[in-house]
């Protein structure tokens, strides 16, 4: 499957399976909006999918409010938006005869 001509937003893609995701568009045409709470991965992610094609990089973090511009971003530099991709969420470990602790809202909301 090509991607070409296609823009992609990936959500929290700086690293495992949102980079995964953005290399993979990337590698089959998709220009790449990627977005991260984490500047530090977010530039070298940024450079790992810049070396199969065009890509931005917005830093974001929507656990602390600061929800970003990716979208604003990629109809500014790519002209329009194609695909959505959501690979952001925060894992809370357990088992099924011993469950995490109910996380409250604050908890809910960093996901």
């Amino acid at each position: 499957m090509t991607f070409s001509d296609k823009v992609a937003i990936v959500a929290s893609d700086s690293t495992g399976i949102g980079l995964a995701t953005a290399l993979h568009l990337a590698q089959r045409g998709a220009r790449a909006a990627i977005r991260s709470h984490d500047a530090a991965t977010l530039e070298s992610a940024r450079t790992r999918i810049s070396a199969h094609g065009e890509a931005i990089a917005v830093e974001a973090d929507v656990a602390g409010g600061r929800h970003g511009g990716a979208g604003r971003e990629a109809v500014g530099a790519f002209g329009g938006v194609d695909y959505l991709v959501n690979s952001a969420g925060i894992q809370t470990y357990g088992t099924v005869s011993a469950p995490p602790k109910r996380p409250g809202i604050a908890r809910w909301r960093s996901t």
